[in-house]
């Protein structure tokens, strides 16, 4: 396998401008340098060419993105290096294999389809296809005739979808079968004639509408699913008697990154239920291959089976077919590991052999053969007749025979060619009625104010549209009745959603519900009341519905509006992700900020789900801070909140992979499928079992006393990640001696930082705690001290004032500045850790999104909100103050009772 690597045609987002990116990634000829940000390590890694697609390049007045340094590698040089070497091996009768494989942005879609002016491999690779059949039809005069055909499908969460056929797809996506010749096929996949660059054109776009659609249906991104063109070429010698056949397979694969993101090692809702098992298993195929040319005597069998994705692609991988792998690779500082993983993957992939054969139809074959044999015969014959008895009646006999027989084989092919070109004029036909559609659409477009779909994909954008006649036009889900005038999908869709109503070419929207529609990235939040549109405005319905309201009255020029939607689309998103995180710091939480945008939809579309399939269950978006996790980074930590009467604390990657089984069982639910009511609570992803550990809180123990070598005993309260109170902790740090006894005599210690180099050792104790939460029925606590590599765990008691009693004695040896800075100026951050009773999965209880920053974090709420948000920090502060002026008064009387200068740093 040939493999091809290039840079991404890379826009910075805001994250990276405020982070200021560095690049990591150098090119030199075909090595590729890679530099560890974090240690500075390089790796260096050889392909069989590199491509420089990150800068260098200007935009022509066509949109054409043109280089302005040798080392930029176009649209044009990338065909020209790797589309026009498969199209010689296809017209030479063998299998051709691309894959595009790289993390999302990266420029896979980019480089396999273009986008606007910049067309990519496959439009390129049709376009000299049916250029050089056209030279070729001039040179032959009809001596030869081609077949094209073509086709267009997609993979997502194992499910195989046509996308040039309209009607409803069966439960479960196409079957995957296997022929005893000729492979892995898909049953019911929809194979057209093609008989022109254009018919692709059309085809394409018709595919990648219904991709929007089924995009949108699913609520998934295009990058999740794996889009695979074929198209087969197929050459008839007439005077040869012989056909040659080729298949190529162009495979836009999904972004690599969601592997990664897809869920937690160990977690119960395993890989397998994923969205990118096909790309999991496309991986270990890889690796299995490396591993075959690696021994000698190999009994590592490839997983092709495991996935739909490697059993259509099986040829590809060490079959018969020339095969291309093109990794692209963002060269930015925040996708190192991702970067990384994505050469180690191609670089597997250099070692698989393929075995390509030229292929050629065994009729034609068989006539090759015929038309030999029966020049042999004939020259038998005519050399041998009296030898062999035969009459001159019988030789003429058995020579019309023969080229009846072989007359009879041309006729097939005529017939097979006749057929083609009766389904191509068939095809021409329905083309043409899209068409005339089509064109008719772009006229309504320029009369009536309509809706145009955004999309993150600039090849998805702009496809789908509704039109805003004169009066009311109603928007819901198709499970109302009547239905809607725009059929909206997705769990966040209601009945009655909103309306538009066109008067006299001002067009108003109304919300049926207060939190259903987002207009520049505001919420209608008066449930009715009516808010005039304007040009460009954006609008979002549910989660997976972005449209941006385009007036045809109001818009200066028609021709600009691909570009224009791009932009539009970047400048949706961030209104939404103000929305979404308007709790969240505007300073030094970039970061927060883009986790947070990500997973609110995910968390306001699990709510819609479990409402409709009767799951009694909310979910909140949590920032913990370092410090409440027991770290000793101020960082905070993105999770979820899931509960009902109990409620439990979510990894990000957790819900990721519970919310992609929520999306299975809600298309099976849209089908019909009574599967999707799982009976298998451990199976349920809204299902959570009460015995599962869950954060009462954390408790904060200051730790000058150890500092100072003084006994302390406090009384401190127990924080949830709500900073509300859930209760008390009684905590003693008790100095001792390396035996864990009291010590023989007080140390005098007249700076603290006479301590460095010392060996120190102190107890801490956990007495007990009091007044935790009452569904609560057992707790225990758990912490660890700086540089520790095992967290401090005590027993776990019952009720809702548990005593623990629990002792332990650290021993620190050599106290460095690090260790006293961290006594002086850090608290013990003591996590409390409980389990909560059984509680009915029948309680009802309402959905809601909130996103709950920690303390540290600014926050934009309404006043009401604003203001419980200040009394909470007030009574904390209050508590604080009460604290550090008791604290205050016990040292200054220790210090009076030694009656010596002792340094305590607060």
């Amino acid at each position: 396998m040939s493999t091809y690597l290039q840079t991404s045609r890379y826009k910075k987002n805001e994250r990276e401008i405020v982070n200021k990116s560095e690049r990591i990634v150098d090119l030199k000829g075909p090595v590729v340098k890679i530099t560890n940000p974090e240690d500075g390590e390089e790796k260096e890694f050889q392909f069989d060419q590199c491509y420089w697609s990150h800068d260098g390049f200007q935009v022509s007045g066509d949109g054409y993105i043109e280089p302005l340094i040798p080392e930029y590698a176009d649209q044009k040089k990338i065909f020209n290096d790797l589309g026009l070497g498969m199209l010689r091996n296809a017209w030479s009768g063998y299998n051709c294999t691309l894959l595009a494989y790289g993390q999302t942005g990266s420029g896979k879609s980019y480089s396999v389809m273009g986008y606007g002016p910049n067309k990519g491999i496959v439009p390129l690779m049709c376009q000299a296809l049916f250029r050089e059949i056209e030279e070729s039809n001039k040179i032959h005069n009809g001596s030869v005739s081609y077949e094209v055909n073509f086709s267009m499908f997609e993979i997502y969460n194992e499910q195989v979808r046509d996308l040039l056929n309209k009607r409803t797809m069966p439960k479960g996506g196409l079957p995957v079968r296997q022929h005893p010749v000729h492979g892995f096929y898909v049953e019911g996949l929809n194979i057209v004639p093609v008989g022109s660059e254009y018919d692709v054109g059309l085809r394409i776009e018709e595919g990648t509408k219904n991709r929007t659609l089924a995009a949108t249906k699913m609520n998934v991104s295009s990058s999740r699913a794996h889009t695979i063109i074929t198209i087969t070429f197929s050459q008839r010698f007439v005077e040869d008697n012989m056909t040659k056949q080729s298949r190529i397979n162009l495979v836009d694969l999904a972004g690599s990154e969601r592997a990664k993101q897809s869920g937690a090692t160990g977690d119960r809702f395993q890989e397998s239920k994923a969205i990118n098992k096909s790309l999991l298993t496309l991986g270990n195929v890889i690796k299995s291959k490396s591993i075959q040319k690696q021994i000698t005597v190999c009994t590592v069998s490839p997983p092709y089976r495991n996935s739909k994705l490697t059993m259509l692609l099986q040829n590809a991988l060490g079959g018969n077919s020339k095969t291309v792998m093109i990794a692209t690779i963002s060269p930015a500082r925040e996708h190192y590991e991702q970067t990384l993983s994505t050469l180690k993957y191609a670089d597997r992939a250099k070692s698989i052999q393929n075995k390509a054969v030229v292929n050629k139809a065994k009729t034609d074959i068989l006539i090759k053969e015929l038309l030999d044999e029966k020049e042999k015969l004939l020259d038998k014959l005519n050399n041998a007749t009296q030898a062999a008895g035969y009459t001159k009646e019988e030789i003429e006999r058995l020579r019309k025979e023969k080229q009846l027989e072989i007359r009879r084989f041309k006729e097939e092919i005529k017939n097979v060619q006749k057929m083609w070109q009766n389904q191509l004029e068939s095809t021409h036909k329905v083309m043409e009625n899209m068409l005339a559609e089509t064109r008719r659409g772009e006229e309504e477009k320029k009369k009536f104010p309509h809706l145009l779909n955004l999309n993150e994909d600039p090849a998805l954008t702009g496809k789908v549209y509704h039109l805003i006649r004169s009066g009311i036009v109603g928007i819901g889900n198709n499970r109302t009745t009547p239905k809607p005038d725009i059929v909206l999908h997705g769990p966040s869709i209601y009945g009655q959603h909103g309306f538009l109503d066109n008067k006299r070419g001002e067009v108003f929207i109304k919300a049926e519900q207060g939190d259903a529609i987002l207009v520049n990235g505001e919420e209608l939040r008066t449930v009715g009341r009516p808010r005039r549109l304007h040009h460009l405005d954006r609008i979002s319905f549910g989660t997976n519905n972005l449209f941006v309201f385009w007036h045809p009255g109001e818009a200066n020029t028609m021709e600009q509006k691909e570009q224009d939607l791009v932009k539009i689309f970047d400048e949706a998103q961030r209104e939404i992700a103000r929305q979404n995180t308007r709790d969240v710091c505007k300073e030094g939480a970039m970061w927060l900020k883009e986790e947070v945008s990500a997973l609110s939809p995910m968390v306001r579309d699990a709510g819609a789900m479990a409402l409709q399939m009767n799951r009694d269950v909310q979910f909140q978006v949590a920032l913990l801070s370092g410090k409440t996790l027991g770290q000793q980074s101020d960082l905070s930590e993105v999770t979820m909140k899931v509960g009902c009467v109990n409620e439990f604390l979510l990894t990000r990657n957790d819900f990721i992979n519970r919310y992609a089984v929520m999306r299975e069982m809600y298309a099976m639910l849209e089908d019909g499928d009574p599967r999707w009511d799982i009976s298998d609570k451990n199976q349920d992803p809204f299902w959570e079992p009460p015995e599962t550990p869950t954060l009462i809180g954390s408790a904060f123990v200051p730790l000058v006393g150890v500092a100072c070598m003084m006994d302390m005993d406090e009384k401190v309260s127990i924080y949830s990640y709500t900073a509300d109170q859930s209760g008390f902790l009684d905590v003693a740090i008790v100095p001792c001696s390396a035996n864990g006894g009291d010590l023989e005599e007080e140390l005098e210690i007249e700076d603290p930082a006479d301590m460095i180099g010392m060996d120190i050792n102190f107890k801490i104790r956990i007495i007990c705690a009091a007044n935790l939460p009452k569904r609560f029925i057992s707790s225990w606590c758990e912490y660890k001290l700086l540089d520790s590599e095992e967290k401090v765990v005590t027993g776990e008691r019952s009720g809702q004032n548990p005593t623990y009693n629990f002792v332990y004695q650290h021993r620190r040896k050599h106290v460095t500045q690090r260790f006293l800075s961290y006594l002086q100026d850090d608290a013990l951050a003591i996590q409390v850790w409980g389990r909560q009773g059984q509680t009915t999965h029948d309680e009802a209880c309402m959905v809601t999104m909130t996103t709950v920053p920690p303390l540290s974090l600014t926050s934009e709420l309404p006043v009401t909100e604003r203001e419980k948000e200040l009394h909470k920090e007030i009574d904390k502060l209050k508590s604080d103050l009460l604290y550090a002026e008791n604290k205050l008064e016990r040292i200054e009387e220790v210090v009076k009772s030694k009656k010596k200068t002792v340094l305590v740093c607060w």
